[in-house]
């Protein structure tokens, strides 16, 4: 383990037991934080917290890049490559968990800003679509 603080002001004339002792709390508090990230009990913000997964991707598409999400209530929900930022649709793969914000378009919902918040680490095929097999006790209606 590496403990890491950056000076501040008046550091440079500490006494040395000092800065022994703020060295060891800088690494307890890292050490408590791995520990709660360990045991699965670290703090999960809403803005972090996955609301569907892309379960399929169209890379070249006749309508362009696009793909589309099913929500954890079991909705599709359609986007596009420009939902997203620049360069961000090349890192989505099937399985990639996202937040977005929605509207309805012509042909149903649609989700007009994607952010990705959970990227498995398998990378996609090049295929022209991948499909996502559904959870076990998801339907598998639409799918």
């Amino acid at each position: 383990m590496v403990t890491i603080r950056n000076a501040g002001e008046g550091d440079l004339h500490e006494r040395l037991p000092t800065v022994v002792r703020r060295a060891f709390d800088a690494t307890q508090r890292q050490l408590k934080k791995l520990v709660e990230r360990q045991r699965g009990r670290v703090k999960i913000h809403p803005e972090q917290e996955v609301a569907g997964f892309v379960i399929r991707l169209f890379r070249n598409g006749r309508y362009g890049e696009y793909g589309f999400i099913k929500s954890l209530e079991g909705r599709e929900i359609y986007f596009h490559k420009n939902s997203l930022p620049a360069a961000e649709f090349s890192r989505l793969g099937i399985g990639t968990g996202v937040q977005w914000n929605e509207e309805e378009g012509e042909n149903g919902p649609q989700a007009t800003v994607v952010r990705i918040v959970d990227k498995p680490g398998a990378r996609i095929s090049n295929s022209k679509e991948n499909v996502l097999e559904p959870p076990l006790g998801w339907e598998a209606n639409g799918m």
